[in-house]
């Protein structure tokens, strides 16, 4: 049986306000151990991802400004690009490489549960199980 998302993905149905401070969501993206989180509405639907990535690079082009001034929305990538809980590997590294992405919003029934890396996708093939 061919491994699906679920299988892999970074589970975590932590999510980030876009209207939280870039400092909040350090200290969240920290503290819990994840590279990024949903980046969702007040009516939580999903508006882009923020990672580490993002606040690093905040952080060295923006080093004079305070973090706790600035909002998520500002930094995150924004996307629309989401895949199932249930899709194969094959379908989230397609959805990857065609929209020239690192992660990927995993949902189940529309609500984000997980994320799923360029990263996590290589690691599998590396083992031999893809």
């Amino acid at each position: 049986m061919a491994q699906t998302v679920a299988d892999i993905m970074e589970r975590s149905e932590q999510t980030v306000h876009c209207q939280s401070s870039i400092a909040d969501a350090e200290r969240l993206l920290a503290s819990r151990g994840l590279s990024g989180a949903p980046m969702v509405s007040t009516d939580g639907h999903v508006l882009g991802v923020v990672s580490i990535t993002d606040i690093t690079r905040f952080r060295y082009e923006h080093a004079k400004e305070d973090p706790t001034d600035r909002m998520v929305f500002e930094i995150g990538t924004p996307v629309t690009i989401t895949v199932s809980a249930s899709a194969t590997l094959q379908d989230a590294a397609r959805d990857l490489s065609e929209h020239q992405v690192h992660r990927l919003v995993v949902v189940r029934g529309g609500v984000p549960v997980g994320i799923v890396t360029a990263l996590d996708i290589v690691a599998q093939v590396a083992r031999g199980n893809v």
